[in-house]
Formats: C-alpha cells, structure tokens, sequence
C-alpha cells in the first residue's frame, strides 16, 4: 500500500524477482479480475506473435516448458493449442536437436 515500495522493487528487482508474481497473475485470472486477465491477454498475444515469426507448419510440434507452460496453454489460440506436444527434452536438448536438424537437414540428426 506504499507506492515508494514498488518504486523502489522496480528499481533493485532482477528478472526473476518479477517472474515471481507471475502464478498470482494467472490465480486472480482464474477469479474473474480483469487487470490480471488484461496482463495475461497481452502476455499471451505477445507469446502468439513471436510463434507467428516462426511460421510453424500445421503438423510442426510446440512444446511449452517451464513452470508456467501448463497455465499458459489453455490460453492460448486454438490454432497452437492444436500443435502442443509433451516435451520429450528440456529446452537445452531442445536447442541442439533444431540445431542438428537445421545443419544437417533431417529430422533424426540429434538421436
């Protein structure tokens, strides 16, 4: 109830320090409040656009990781709801086996 307070948060915070709130977003949400779901509207369309920069082909797999991966995907548009995937790697394993697929040209390079 400070506004110095969060001056002050915003001004020392690391990344992480802001992700941290991030499940309190997605919990009031799921309660109806509207700023939360406005911040999520705009994350989710931000999330959409980069997908769209990657132009993913119909049958091209999405794979969301991290903690916040099954909060995300409901909200997401039907057309990459339709392409989720189980992870099968972490993102690390992830990167390689693109890369590999990238510069050799097949899909079975990185196995």
């Amino acid at each position: 109830n400070n506004p110095e307070d969060v001056v002050e948060f915003t001004t020392n915070a690391k990344p992480g320090d802001f992700g941290g709130f991030a499940p309190k977003v997605f919990e009031h949400a799921e309660k109806g409040d509207s700023v939360a779901n406005w911040i999520l509207d705009r994350v989710v369309a931000d999330v959409e656009a980069a997908l769209g920069a990657l132009d993913l082909s119909g049958d091209a797999p999405l794979c969301l990781l991290g903690g916040l991966a099954p909060l995300y995907a409901p909200r997401l548009s039907a057309r990459y709801r339709a392409l989720l995937k189980p992870p099968l790697d972490d993102a690390l394993g992830g990167a390689v086996q693109m890369a590999a697929r990238l510069f050799t040209g097949t899909a079975e390079a990185a196995r």
